[in-house]
């Protein structure tokens, strides 16, 4: 795979963990299909741990961490999550998962602009697929990570900038769980 796919590749597999999460005092419904390693899939995952008393958080980079040994009840959620959800697992080498993700990211870049935040012209479609990197947040200081409800909320201006952008316009990749190649 050419370095410029594997470039995107990445930013592709960052923006799933960086979708922005609901308030924490929102009542979440639980969903019926998550991306793998998004933090929906990382949520359910720390609260079935929970239910078996392991300590699991998930960390301000979107990460799901466990504290001592529960490699046996980590193992027991992840077979207990696929009987009760559709965990997809996206394949970032088609090019029609890309070219949709493609289109998602535009849509955001377009409310972006709608709400009068700085944006950086998108390359074209093609461009994309073929391995180009490009985000509609890169304008805005890029994706902040807020997969932790805990997480710290002082931040500086262009933070705070990035964190509005990102709530006013999230990414919205539920397009995928649609598409198997």
């Amino acid at each position: 795979m050419p370095k410029s796919i594997r470039n995107g590749v990445a930013w592709l597999l960052v923006l799933i963990a960086c979708t922005p999460t609901p308030s924490p005092n929102a009542e979440t419904p639980r969903p019926t299909a998550v991306l793998a390693g998004s933090p929906d899939h990382h949520r359910l995952l720390r609260d079935c741990l929970a239910q078996r008393g392991v300590a699991a958080a998930i960390t301000p980079q979107g990460a799901l961490t466990v504290t001592g040994q529960a490699g046996e009840a980590v193992e027991a959620c992840r077979r207990e999550l696929a009987r009760s959800v559709e965990v997809v697992q996206p394949d970032w080498s088609d090019r029609e998962t890309r070219r949709l993700t493609y289109r998602a990211l535009l849509d955001t870049y377009r409310c972006l602009q709608q709400n009068g935040y700085p944006t950086r012209e998108p390359p074209s479609e093609e461009a994309y697929v073929e391995g180009t990197a490009w985000h509609p947040y890169d304008a805005v200081g890029g994706i902040i990570v807020t997969a932790d409800e805990t997480a710290d909320t002082s931040v500086d201006d262009a933070t705070a900038l990035a964190l509005e952008a990102q709530q006013t316009c999230p990414v919205d990749l539920s397009l995928l769980l649609d598409h198997t190649p």
